[in-house]
This record gives structure tokens, C-alpha cells and sequence, in this order.
């Protein structure tokens, strides 16, 4: 202040006069501030022109210093599922962050930005969608940075789903809640279907493959379709629900069992020997 002020000279350094400027160095400038400058006229080549009152000497000139921050952008949420027979491969997004100017206080409030993509019965192998971060920054009073983004691009990859069966391997699966003088092992053989993009299916061995049936409470015998939880690797989904058949038996009775299995197969090896003894003799 003030916007204008008045000039004396001759008339050939008067007509010379392309405009009045007050020299600023905001080097070391971090804060808003409020001073006095010199107004000083210059040519149209940017040459300073001496011989001039200028009228006022000084001129009060006001500066905001605003601060630059970085607003996070996180990883977009999907809402809804792709058509039958697709899944998401992959979610992309950009840009990471939004700069943003703005006093440094309000910066410090703003919460991170979350994209939200609705999806509904999608099959494009790629989806892409964009949005504008105006609104968010804006109700922060705070304001884009100059050449900076303005909006989020995310980009989903959708890629078609295949099935596969897997038979789980008996070391594969723990029983939870087994009393102490029990033991559990499974009936029968187990065989899940499992589904995930090709890649991902293609490379997928019985031992990525683990499993828990909780035994608490149940007793001694057979016990038909128990669930199975399964913890399956990344990219990978189970088709249905697994389910598998167990037997429960005391440890002293399964320990008898096998040593009366013992004992058979030995005195069957016994008689196998003889006979083919008395053969050798006879002959």
C-alpha cells in the first residue's frame, strides 16, 4: 500500500518508464511478514531509472507465506466384484501423494485421500478411473500446489479365474483341541478345488497347502465332515468350503493295534518261511 504512486522527473526519463516495482529476496524468507520497500522504476529492458521522486518514498507491503505439504494417497478400496469367472490381478494407482499449499497448521490436519472404485459384474481387462481430489483439499482450506496433480488415476487389472484340485497331504493338516492321550489322524483322503488367475494356479504345489480341524470336545471313534480351515497363499481362493473325515482314538489302544499288526505280519512272515522250507525239503 498504497497500489499506486506518483512520479517526477523530466519528461525524457518520464516517457522512458515502463514500470514501478518494490525488490523482494524471500531467500531466508519461512514466515508471512509486513515491511516498508523503496518503489523503484525501470524500463521496458529492466534498466533502473535514476533521477525520479517518487511520491510515496516507501511503500508498506504485505506477504503470506504459505507452507507446501504432501497428502498421502492409499491404496483405493473396490467396492463390489468383477464379472463370473474374473478376479482382480492387480490394483495401480497415481499419484502416491498430492501437493498442496496451505498454511501449515490446516496441512497438518488433513487426513490421507481413499479412493473408493464401485465395480459391478466388470470383465474389460483393465478398469480405469479417475477423481478429483478438489473437494478433499478444498474443504481444508488449502489449495493445490501450482503444476501439481489434481486428480488420482487407478488403474485395476482384472485377469480370468481357473480352478484346480489339490489333494492335501496328512502332514499338512494339525488338529486343535486334541486331548492329551488321544490321537487324530484323518479317515480318508482329502482333495480341495481352489481358484486364482492362471499364473498363480499354474505354480501352485500340494505343499503351499496347509490345514486345521479344531477336535476340541469330540469323542473316540469316527466323525464325518469336519470343516477344514485352510490357509492358502496369496492370489489363491477356495472353490468351496473343505471338509475331511477323521478318527479319533486312545494313544494305548492305537499302540495295541499296531503292535497286534505287528505281531501278524510277523508270524505270517514265519509261516511263509516254513512253508517254503518244507517245499525245499521235499524236493
Amino acid at each position: 500500500m498504497p497500489p499506486v504512486v506518483k512520479v517526477k522527473g523530466a519528461s525524457s526519463i518520464i516517457d522512458k518508464i515502463d514500470s514501478v516495482k518494490v525488490l523482494l529476496d524471500f531467500s531466508d524468507v519461512s514466515e508471512g511478514f509486513q515491511e516498508k520497500f523503496k518503489p523503484i522504476a525501470f524500463d521496458q529492458n529492466g534498466n533502473e531509472l535514476n533521477s525520479l521522486l517518487i511520491d510515496p518514498e516507501t511503500v508498506q507491503v504485505s506477504i503470506g507465506i504459505y507452507k507446501y505439504g504432501k497428502i498421502p494417497v492409499e491404496r483405493p478400496t473396490v467396492e463390489g466384484s468383477p464379472g463370473e469367472g474374473f478376479e482382480i490381478s492387480k490394483i495401480e494407482w497415481e499419484p502416491k501423494y498430492i501437493e498442496v499449499v496451505g498454511e501449515e497448521a490446516e496441512i497438518s490436519k488433513v487426513g490421507a485421500i481413499k479412493p473408493i472404485v464401485k465395480i459391478d459384474g466388470d470383465s474389460e481387462n483393465q478398469i480405469v478411473k479417475t477423481f478429483d481430489v478438489n473437494a478433499h483439499i478444498a474443504k481444508n482450506k488449502l489449495s493445490i500446489k501450482s503444476g501439481a496433480k489434481k486428480e488420482v488415476t487407478v488403474t485395476i487389472d482384472l485377469a480370468q479365474t481357473y480352478e484346480k484340485e489339490i489333494p492335501v497331504r496328512d502332514g499338512d493338516i494339525s488338529f486343535e483341541g486334541a486331548d492329551g492321550d488321544k490321537e487324530v489322524y484323518l479317515a480318508s483322503d482329502v482333495k480341495i478345488k481352489v481358484k486364482g488367475v492362471k499364473e498363480i494356479i499354474d505354480n501352485l504345489n500340494e505343499s503351499d497347502i496347509k490345514g486345521k480341524i479344531n477336535v476340541a470336545g469330540l469323542s473316540e471313534g469316527e466323525h464325518s465332515s469336519l470343516k477344514v480351515e485352510f490357509e492358502l497363499p496369496d492370489g489363491v481362493e477356495l472353490s468351496e468350503a473343505g471338509f475331511a473325515d477323521v478318527k479319533i482314538e486312545r494313544v494305548h489302544d492305537r499302540q495295541e493295534e499296531s503292535q497286534t499288526e505287528t505281531s501278524e505280519e510277523v508270524r505270517e512272515a514265519m509261516r511263509n518261511e516254513a512253508s517254503e522250507t518244507n517245499m525245499e525239503e521235499a524236493s
